[in-house]
């Protein structure tokens, strides 16, 4: 309940730095959003879903970690990432416009990716 009272607080001042979803409908990651403030997403469904995420025009992400999604087409993430946390990530190469030069955790467990030459292993 708490969690939610500070979303909705948080929805009409559109200051996000922490986004927590545990919900099936997380409409705030869906389109432009807006949220140039956002630091942090957790993105944990309770089913598998397929969604459309835009997460590029998010500049100041830094934390992302995403449980129970699909999407087809990620078309960008912010270069600013820190940490990429992203089980079963269903793509099999990341976006080529990411640069991951602050890119410090990246734990994409039970997925079939194929990394580049930006990471060295």
């Amino acid at each position: 309940m708490g969690l939610e009272i500070a979303r909705q607080e948080s929805e009409v001042s559109k200051k996000h730095r922490r986004l927590l979803c545990y919900e099936d409908d997380p409409e705030v990651l869906n389109g432009d959003t807006g949220f140039d403030e956002i630091r942090g997403i957790t993105l944990s469904l309770p089913q598998p879903r397929k969604m459309q995420l835009n997460l590029g025009k998010m500049k100041s992400l830094k934390y992302l970690t995403i449980r129970n999604v699909t999407c087809e087409d990620l078309k960008s993430l912010p270069n600013g990432l820190r940490l990429l946390d992203w089980n079963e990530f269903p793509l099999s190469s990341l976006p080529s416009t990411f640069e991951p030069t602050k890119l410090v955790v990246l734990n994409m467990q039970r997925s079939h990716i194929e990394l580049d030459k930006n990471f060295e292993v």
